[in-house]
């Protein structure tokens, strides 16, 4: 007797793929498509980042003489901010762009 199909849109156990097999080959794929979409990816987890870095500086700006950050901490948050959007999240978008 034939075994029953499976239901619309489900795999049989047999064909579907362990999660480190399917990691695997993202990470060690040449395609441009899944490349293009692990810098977008990436530039998107930079973004928030980022982002946070941004509202930790608008929180200090907000009030005159606010202590929230020390002035130390205040200053490597600006460059490191910089440093994030231009490299991590800029750069890498153009590039997704460019690949996709």
């Amino acid at each position: 007797m034939a075994d029953a199909l499976p239901l619309h849109g489900a795999t049989p156990q047999s064909y579907r793929l362990p999660l480190v097999d399917r990691l695997h080959g993202w990470v060690t794929t040449v395609d441009h498509k899944r490349l293009g979409l692990m810098y977008i990816a990436y530039a998107l987890i930079f973004l928030l980042v980022a982002g946070v870095q941004a509202l930790v500086i608008r929180i200090q700006l907000a009030i005159p003489n606010n202590t929230f950050v020390t002035p130390e901490v205040y200053n490597r948050l600006f460059t490191m901010h910089g440093t994030t959007m231009v490299f991590l999240v800029e750069c890498r978008s153009c590039l997704a762009l460019r690949i996709i």
